[in-house]
């Protein structure tokens, strides 16, 4: 029975200005999804374990759509059907890019060879990936199979170009509430700020462009925690943030974060906040006990280490 494994990912900055060209950084979290296809649980058709009906049938699309992508690469019976488990510690639909590790962990799960050529592996991962986003930009997916940090620069109509990122030794703070509003929302509503504004929206997007830049530049934690607010702060002028996400991030920043952003769209969703050191390992019961107090719910609260290496 095959078995793959897709990573997940942060958004740093960038997010909704790489839509505009503009770059983006995140990292590959530890975080991920495994996947396993047993063809001979049944004859026909897929049997899924319980998803909400909206991913079931973006799930089925994409296991509709990976005989012919592996059969390109040489599988000569890629699975048709079969019952498909879905395992991990990634919480889904929240911004940590889940559409992008299942995908990545059903082709690792039905062409293994892929994982020795990133490139490909990334191709056909985006491939899959416009059965869940009609038109996705490839950093997710880009994310998922780099390990470490990137810089990811949009090339319409093509994948992103890659560059590797060292980021400071710090830890993050990483948490996300439930989701007020969709990505197709949020992107509907951005593309609304520019049509009422496009002077005013055209100067934010080129300020978390250019913010994402001087990340990939290179930091120190105190910067990186500075840009993030600024970011940020863009980010909510934009209408991105909610009640849910301000909370968290006071709550963060309250226990000694050097700077806090929400990640990915917005809307509810993933946020983060950076400290120095371990600070935030001793942190983090603290803002559970904040936003508890508060009735803030968080339907996930963990620390990530960053280290000084650059991703490989």
């Amino acid at each position: 029975m095959p078995i793959g494994h897709g990573a997940g990912k942060l958004l740093l900055f960038g997010e909704h200005s790489a839509v505009y060209g503009y770059p983006a950084v995140g990292i590959q979290l530890s975080h991920g999804l495994t996947v396993s296809i047993d063809a001979g649980a049944c004859g026909s058709g897929w049997v899924l374990p319980p998803l909400p009906a909206p991913a079931a049938a973006q799930v089925t699309a994409a296991l509709d759509a990976l005989a012919p992508i592996a059969t390109e690469f040489g599988v000569d019976e890629p699975p048709g059907h079969g019952r498909v488990t879905i395992t991990g510690d990634l919480p889904m639909s929240v911004g940590f890019g889940s559409s992008a590790a299942f995908c990545t962990a059903l082709l690792d799960a039905t062409i293994p060879s892929l994982s020795s050529d990133r490139l490909r592996f990334w191709e056909a991962a985006h491939r899959l990936e416009h059965v869940f986003h009609g038109t996705p930009s490839g950093i997710d997916t880009g994310l998922s199979i780099y390990n470490g940090a990137s810089a990811l620069y949009p090339m319409s109509p093509g994948l992103p170009t890659r560059s590797r990122v060292r980021l400071p030794e710090c830890t993050l703070l990483v948490g996300a509430t439930p989701r007020e509003r969709s990505t197709a929302q949020l992107i509907g509503a951005v593309r609304e700020r520019h049509d009422r504004d496009p002077r005013g929206f055209s100067r934010g997007m080129a300020t978390l462009g250019d913010l994402a830049e001087r990340v990939a530049r290179g930091v120190d934690a105190v910067a990186l925690g500075a840009v993030a607010g600024d970011a940020h702060a863009v980010l909510v002028d934009l209408g991105l943030s909610t009640r849910s996400l301000d909370a968290c991030i006071t709550a963060i920043l309250n226990e000694g974060a050097l700077g806090a952003k929400l990640s990915g769209a917005g809307g509810g969703g993933a946020f983060y906040g950076v400290f120095v050191a371990d600070d935030a390992e001793s942190a983090l019961q603290r803002v559970e006990e904040r936003l508890a107090n508060a009735r803030v719910e968080v339907s996930t609260l963990f620390v990530v280490k960053l280290t000084a290496d650059p991703a490989k």
